[in-house]
């Protein structure tokens, strides 16, 4: 997700369940080859406070490593592919 500087980052944390809406053109191979067509948007003028990669939940574990799912951001998420070529 991008954001705009105007906008604020803690709505991407909040939902339970997190529904992303993916266009085709946009699905890469690897975390890097995001950050080059970011670099790119860059160049084109793109201004962001903040690019954040939602990927799935997180899981952690406390002192008695008892496992927490969503601890960092929702506890499911989905994603759901738009055909856009």
């Amino acid at each position: 997700m991008v954001n705009r500087p105007e906008m604020g980052r803690g709505f991407n944390f909040l939902p339970t369940h997190y529904v992303a809406l993916v266009p085709q053109s946009g699905l890469v191979r690897s975390t890097r080859q995001a950050m080059v067509n970011y670099e790119h948007r860059f160049a084109e003028g793109l201004k962001t406070s903040a690019i954040t990669i939602i990927s799935g939940p997180s899981n952690s574990g406390d002192i008695e490593m008892e496992l927490v799912v969503g601890v960092h951001g929702p506890v499911q998420c989905t994603y759901v592919v738009i055909s856009d070529r």
